[in-house]
Parts: structure tokens; C-alpha cells; sequence
């Protein structure tokens, strides 16, 4: 989903989710600055959640693609939840990622729970 890695506004990328869900079933290469890996494959959701967009999308693209939830990425192989905790995601973000897959609170990703990255991103 390229809307969101060119940083259009979130209108766009809500009328791009709308016009083409199978784009959020595609991993592509994506840079993340400041990172010991910085080239990783990445589903929309992840490249989403690392670029802090707003709860609204990150819906969008759940109601379009929910198994998104549960897909494993990044050089850690890291569920969403993980990812979002560990950048210090929004209260409203973590919601919607828990009510899409609330077992994720239980799974470890990097040895660690989702809250013990939240607990250390603080």
C-alpha cells in the first residue's frame, strides 16, 4: 500500500483501503530509519502501525483484511500488537488490534509480551 508509504493524507489511504483490500495482502520492502534491520518485508498493517497512523485506518484495514492481525512480521517476526506496543501506539490503536485478535496479548514476540513492550517503550 503505497499511499502510506509516500505519507498521503488519511483520506487517501482510507479511499485507497476502500479501492483495492488486496493490496493489504501483499508484503512488500520497507525501510525503517534508525533500525539494525532496516530493509524488512512487511504487510501494509505493519508499515502502518510503524508509521503511527491513526486508529481509523488501522481499522480500515482490519475490516478489509482481518487475518492482517495474526500475520507475524519484521526481522523479529512480531505479531501487529507487538509492534504497535513497541512504538508506543495510541490507546485506541491497541484497541482495535485486540479486537481483532485478542489471543495476541498472550503470544510473545522478541521473548516478550506485548505489555512488557509496552511497559519498556514508556
Amino acid at each position: 500500500m503505497t499511499a502510506i508509504q509516500k505519507k498521503l493524507p488519511p483520506s487517501v489511504i482510507l479511499q485507497a483501503i476502500h479501492d483495492h483490500p488486496e493490496e493489504l495482502r501483499i508484503k512488500s520492502k520497507f525501510t525503517i530509519e534508525n533500525n539494525l534491520f532496516p530493509l524488512q518485508l512487511l504487510l501494509p498493517l505493519h508499515v502502518a502501525l510503524h508509521e503511527k497512523m491513526p486508529s481509523d485506518i488501522i481499522s480500515a484495514m482490519l475490516e478489509k483484511y482481518p487475518e492482517a492481525a495474526r500475520e507475524k512480521g519484521g526481522f523479529d517476526n512480531t505479531l501487529p500488537l507487538h509492534l504497535a506496543c513497541q512504538g508506543n501506539a495510541p490507546v485506541d490503536v491497541i484497541a482495535v488490534l485486540l479486537s481483532a485478535y485478542p489471543d495476541a496479548a498472550k503470544e510473545k514476540g522478541s521473548n516478550m509480551l506485548p505489555l512488557h513492550w509496552a511497559c519498556q517503550s514508556k
